[in-house]
């Protein structure tokens, strides 16, 4: 897929429409008499920012430093309350208009909010898998949309300085392998139950560490044996135990002799209370 426009607008109109062509496309300051030369403030990364945000970004990147973490309170409250819309259109060929991914999205909550692929409504739990139909022509969890993805949209800077560990600072190596593998073609459809795999030895692993700093190896297995000799005494003792083959069938007689006991005193008792109501005590 190729990027092929990015159109950004609200109430007042059209606010920047921009078309990608094949090949290099920069992103330049045509404003005459600047003094700066550095071509900061241009709106490079903004632009990325809104092209990732179309992809499944978060709003909150758009408007927060990533250092401080302050809100750019300015920039949020214009892309709210302007009803801010960004289209990306993407496409499997710059040469013509067949098969565009067309998204849409505003900055806007619950009833307002605006997330669409191709003119059809999403929630935004539903976009990721949407978008990897749309894109790679398949759902797909682990590696996850945005993992992939995360080797074309660099904006941090540790995406940039990174050429292969792109997803973030956290990752593992096994989330790495699945990644690497999708990028390579590779049919990895079990990726996700290994990583669940992963998970739990390493959950064992680390139950095994601790019980390894709390006694050696040595020690634990002299408690085992502890443990097997009290076992194999409880069970001596089990089998001492005088009971009768036929015990459970005793018992159970003896349940149905008591039940008959019972019902043969209440018969008495009503017999009694009938005979004083006739002829008195």
């Amino acid at each position: 897929m190729f990027l092929k426009s990015l159109k950004i607008e609200n109430d007042s109109g059209l606010i920047r429409q921009i078309e990608f062509r094949k090949g290099l496309n920069l992103i330049v300051d045509e404003t005459p008499f600047r003094d700066e030369k550095t071509g900061n403030n241009v709106g490079k990364t903004t632009v990325l920012r809104l092209i990732d945000y179309c992809l499944g970004g978060k709003a909150a990147d758009i408007y927060t430093d990533k250092e401080n973490k302050n809100i750019n309170t300015e920039v949020k409250n214009f892309l709210e309350s302007t009803h801010l819309v960004v289209t990306l259109t993407c496409t499997k060929s710059l040469d013509n208009d067949t098969n565009n991914v067309i998204v849409r999205r505003n900055f806007l909550l619950r009833k307002d909010s605006v997330c669409q692929v191709n003119g059809k409504d999403v929630s935004k739990e539903e976009l990721e898998h949407v978008l990897s139909q749309a894109l790679f022509g398949r759902i797909f969890s682990k590696p996850s949309f945005r993992q992939v993805i995360s080797h074309n949209i660099r904006i941090d800077d540790s995406r940039i300085e990174n050429a292969l560990r792109t997803i973030n600072h956290f990752s593992k190596n096994i989330e790495y392998e699945s990644l690497h593998l999708f990028l390579f073609g590779c049919d990895f459809e079990n990726g996700e139950r290994r990583q669940e795999i992963s998970k739990k030895l390493e959950t064992e692993y680390n139950f095994k560490r601790r019980l390894e700093k709390e006694a050696n190896k040595s020690m634990l297995s002299s408690k085992l044996a502890l443990v097997e000799d009290e076992i194999k005494k409880f069970n001596e003792k089990k089998d001492s135990l005088n009971l009768k083959p036929n015990f459970e069938s005793d018992l159970a007689a003896l349940n149905e002799v008591q039940f008959r006991l019972t019902q043969y005193g209440t018969y008495c008792i009503k017999c009694q209370e009938a005979f004083v109501q006739k002829f008195g005590t």
